[in-house]
């Protein structure tokens, strides 16, 4: 059973480390304590979490794809630059500890493998959503092809200055 809400929240990192799952599926985890639960879609309200259910969030080692997905998405979340997995193992000297650091995750219920009715908590971290906009720039060319190109506007030359010039006569008295 879900111990948390969906939605995104405010996590601190208490371990991390290398693992398998029963299947032999290899990941990296973070052990997690949410403690702020953002409770509208803006992220300006909040309320904090008081729950003793530390969760753990996946990133996947199984293939070329997943691998460099988890690296974006780890870059993303924590201080790490991406250069070496070796780096975040908490066995080596001077590796990369994340402990007490804060990450936004997010939560969605999901069933259970063996139990398909259970559902349960499935912590994540999610990427920003990013627009991209594919250019064929073929397309200009075929259009100014049909129609013709219509030129630059010219812009329209200055107004002659003109000066008025006054000639005062030897009459002025001054």
């Amino acid at each position: 059973m879900p111990e948390y809400p969906p939605g995104k929240y405010r996590a601190t990192v208490e371990s991390q480390g290398f693992d398998r799952n029963t299947n032999g599926k290899e990941y990296f985890g973070l052990v997690i304590r949410p403690t702020v639960h953002f409770t509208d879609s803006s992220a300006s309200e909040t309320e904090f979490v008081n729950n003793p259910f530390p969760r753990t969030v996946k990133f996947w080692l199984t293939s070329d794809k997943s691998i460099a997905y988890s690296r974006k998405k780890l870059m993303h979340a924590t201080d790490w630059d991406g250069t070496s997995w070796a780096t975040l193992d908490p066995q080596l000297p001077n590796h990369l500890d994340l402990t007490g650091v804060e990450i936004e995750v997010i939560n969605e219920h999901s069933a259970g493998s063996s139990n398909p009715d259970k559902m349960y908590d499935n912590f994540d971290v999610q990427l920003p959503r990013q627009a991209e906009m594919k250019n064929d720039s073929g397309i200009a060319k075929r259009l100014d092809r049909l129609g013709g190109t219509v030129p630059a506007a010219v812009p329209a030359p200055a107004p002659p200055t003109t000066t008025t010039t006054t000639v005062i006569g030897d009459d002025v008295p001054f």
